[in-house]
């Protein structure tokens, strides 16, 4: 069952992330019919998972950061514990434009990914 939502739901939604991403145009990035005909246990999973997969990347981007290629090529998008805190202990500023503050940490965490050589190494 958790690759059928893997399949329908969680794909569809980073593949429509990516292209919203690379355009820079929030306009592209809709809620899908799909997303909201499917059964609620399906849509708490896939919640889940897009949740963990951004958890991860605010996880690198403060215990990591960059790599530093990126850095050398003048990337600045990450996002530092300062602004994490912020984020959860001011949640009424979510209340605005959730979809907004959701493209905004993504936009962000663009750059940040899994690029040490092993776990063991994280700290």
């Amino acid at each position: 069952q958790l690759a059928g939502v893997v399949g329908t739901q969680v794909g569809p939604h980073l593949e429509l992330l990516h292209a919203t991403l690379k355009a820079n145009d929030p306009a592209l990035f809709v809620a899908r019919r799909s997303w909201w005909q499917s059964p609620l246990p399906s849509r708490f999973q896939a919640t889940r998972l897009l949740g963990a997969r951004l958890g991860e990347r605010l996880f690198y981007s403060v215990q990591i950061g960059l790599p530093k290629r990126l850095v050398a090529e003048g990337s600045r998008r990450c996002v530092n514990r300062s602004q994490i805190t912020k984020l959860l202990t001011h949640p009424t500023a979510l209340r605005t434009d959730a979809r907004a503050q959701y493209l905004r940490l993504w936009f962000d965490m663009a750059d940040v990914i899994e690029h040490h050589q092993e776990r063991a190494k994280w700290f």
